[in-house]
């Protein structure tokens, strides 16, 4: 809703934001296209591995400011001014990307390779020759 409050409450706490400033502002765009993709199937490998990082990297950021700096910082969702506390549903929202991008990594990964078919004994001869004919 609110870039620039977006950017001013993600760099708090983001390890990437830190070292590279134009990643805040890239950031939920870079989600929405994640979403997309996800939805619509297409470049799934694309997907997850932009899935995986983003979703790794946000969640090692999550629990290194609230669990290891104790920080009590708000979550710069929806704009950033929001009163909601970073902690356990930001860690679990970037973990469940990060797992979102693991599973797009290996079905995509798997698709490529092709399975051998073989159909069962008990079909009739013309089956199985229409199917060798097809193949």
């Amino acid at each position: 809703m609110d870039i620039d409050a977006f950017v001013e409450g993600f760099k708090k706490y983001d390890l990437i934001t830190k070292q590279f400033q134009p990643y805040a502002k890239a950031y939920p765009f870079a989600e929405l296209l994640i979403g997309l993709g996800g939805l619509s199937g297409v470049a799934p490998l694309v997907t997850g591995i932009s899935s995986l990082w983003i979703g790794t990297s946000g969640a090692v950021s999550v629990f290194k400011a609230v669990y290891i700096d104790k920080l009590a910082l708000n979550c710069a969702c929806v704009g950033g001014n929001t009163k909601t506390p970073l902690g356990v549903v930001s860690f679990a929202e970037n973990a469940i990307m990060a797992g979102m991008g693991a599973f797009l990594i290996f079905t995509a990964a798997s698709e490529g390779k092709p399975e051998a078919t073989r159909l069962p004994d008990s079909l009739p001869p013309a089956v199985v020759q229409l199917h060798n004919k097809a193949a």
